[in-house]
């Protein structure tokens, strides 16, 4: 894929996800980045201002020319549903950005990267097609480890983490939509939040921030109370530092 295959990707995606108010792109909208760790973006904010400015990174034309498609059409979902919450105050309008959008996006990026070889479902990655099983089998792997790892023993690093969230609910669901996989299931402090960020997507509930307001609220409770427990053994140990130096002058008189 070429740079200017942008926009004929671009006019491909209005064809299939139609409206009347896309605005034009062309390389007057293209800002190149580098040491960045995304391969396309746009700013939400600046959609909301009519400022459609895709941020390129370049290394992503090294990558097979699928997933690129299946990463733009994912930044071309943040330009529909910009445009279809436009009329909200911006507050609101950042909100379903941040977490609806992304699930959305994520969503449709998901469809882009499933490709049918010899009857077969396969996933595409960054550099190959993978089975469909074996990718979901990968996925659970991924929130078994990550994060049963930062939401089960590190839960206060989940506000780093929200968007990952959105990414997995929005490829999950377009996967559990359309074809035959299992259930997913997370034992976590968050998985109330979790199931209910999922269906409320089912039922087109487009202000999903009470779910995620939740989790990073328990998440900053349990480091509260982990600091608390830090700071209550740091006294004990003080408690026990003074006693054996009081033990040590009692001894000596």
């Amino acid at each position: 894929m070429k740079v200017l295959d942008i926009f004929s990707l671009y006019l491909e995606y209005q064809k299939e996800y139609s409206r009347s108010d896309y605005p034009k792109l062309s390389v007057d909208n293209l800002i190149y980045v580098h040491d960045v760790d995304f391969f396309f973006q746009f700013d939400s904010s600046k959609l909301y201002e009519n400022q459609y400015e895709l941020h390129v990174n370049m290394e992503a034309f090294t990558l097979n020319d699928t997933y690129l498609k299946s990463i733009l059409y994912h930044e071309f979902t943040h330009i529909y549903d910009s445009l279809m919450f436009k009329n909200k105050q911006i507050e609101e309008y950042k909100n379903i950005m941040s977490y609806y959008s992304e699930i959305h996006s994520s969503y449709i990026e998901m469809k882009s990267r499933i490709k049918e070889i010899s009857n077969s479902i396969y996933v595409q990655d960054e550099k190959i097609a993978i089975p469909m099983d074996m990718h979901i089998q990968q996925k659970y792997l991924n929130i078994k480890k990550e994060w049963s790892n930062y939401i089960e023993y590190n839960p206060e690093t989940i506000t780093d983490k929200i968007k990952w969230l959105c990414y997995f609910v929005g490829h999950y669901k377009y996967l559990k939509d359309n074809y035959d996989i299992p259930e997913f299931e997370i034992v976590s402090p968050y998985s109330e939040e979790i199931y209910n960020i999922i269906n409320d997507y089912s039922n087109e509930v487009y202000d999903l921030q009470e779910h995620f307001d939740k989790i990073i609220q328990k998440s900053k409770r349990h480091k509260d109370s982990q600091n608390f427990e830090k700071l209550q053994s740091i006294f004990d140990e003080d408690a026990i530092n003074q006693n054996a130096l009081l033990k040590l002058f009692i001894n000596k008189e």
